[in-house]
């Protein structure tokens, strides 16, 4: 399965696209004998799209991705990216973006498999434009891009037909970037009372997985 793009550091997916907004997608998988492919890609546009206030906006949202994972013997590797054009308007909550602001991800990672174990590593980079006077009110201002970056290590046991047991660490780091006007620079978050240019997480996950 190809990963979505992740919610900036200033917000969360919120999932609320305004109607209609067709979405196509194609997948392409074959067995090559010593290998095998999967290949995948879509889209969503929006036809329609309203502010908050209920008036029309021209900016409307538009998504792809694309990815692929190749698969030998008892290793898979694989790749995928996705761009948003006009985010802000994609279902994202982001407090630094302006209407035309854009942003994409890119994800790369690899898994082995023996008997009933498995284990993966992906890695994911993403960038977004933010508008220095939506953040600050001040013109005149420019902001830096919010810049992303994680890995995760992931393993799980096959306890049985259809039950795994399943683990994961991961870390996140953001880069929110820099406002700067009159030759003065500030961290972004600063404006959002924040006083802080970079965030971090880390992140530990057990579970079980029940698939029938």
């Amino acid at each position: 399965m190809l990963p979505e793009l992740p919610p900036t550091a200033e917000g969360t997916r919120l999932g609320h696209w305004r109607f209609p907004r067709p979405d196509v997608g194609v997948d392409y998988v074959h067995d090559f004998g010593g290998w095998n492919l999967t290949v995948g890609g879509g889209g969503e546009w929006a036809f329609t799209q309203y502010t908050a206030a209920g008036a029309s906006t021209s900016n409307k949202p538009t998504w792809y991705q694309l990815g692929f994972q190749v698969g030998f013997g008892h290793f898979a590797v694989g790749a995928s990216g996705a761009y948003y054009k006009n985010y802000a308007h994609a279902g994202y909550a982001a407090t630094t973006a302006a209407s035309s602001d854009d942003g994409w991800a890119a994800t790369v990672g690899g898994s082995y498999t023996i008997d009933a174990w498995s284990f993966g590593l992906q890695g994911i980079y993403a960038s977004y434009e933010q508008n220095a006077f939506v953040a600050s009110g001040v013109p005149g201002t420019s902001a830096q891009n919010e810049t992303m970056w994680g890995l995760s290590l992931n393993g799980a046991y096959a306890l049985g037909p259809g039950i795994s047991l399943e683990g994961q660490v991961a870390y996140t780091q953001a880069d929110c970037g820099m406002l700067t006007g009159g030759g003065v620079s500030v961290p972004t978050p600063l404006v959002v009372g924040v006083n802080a240019n970079q965030v971090h997480s880390i992140e530990f996950d057990i579970g079980t997985a029940i698939n029938f």
